[in-house]
């Protein structure tokens, strides 16, 4: 089962362990920074993309799950869209 831990926010998340090929997370740490993202952002940014161009998750679950932010964090999940 995984681990379950509430956000600042109050919004349940999961936390998920991933072993990256060696130089993969200075890489994802590297396109992070320039966006001015954490690594945690951009990799959840980039799996939500990957998920509704492939057809495994529908535009209107991600939007979904945007609504149950407040209107800061929409603001902030907007500039990093």
């Amino acid at each position: 089962m995984p681990y379950v831990h509430r956000a600042p926010a109050g919004i349940p998340t999961e936390k998920f362990v991933v072993r990256l090929p060696d130089g993969m997370r200075e890489r994802i740490a590297a396109v992070a920074r320039s966006h001015r993202h954490s690594m945690n952002t951009e990799i959840v940014a980039w799996l939500e993309r990957s998920l509704v161009q492939d057809g495994v998750l529908e535009q209107q679950q991600v939007d979904a799950d945007d609504e149950l932010l407040n209107a800061s964090e929409q603001l902030l999940l907007q500039r990093f869209r």
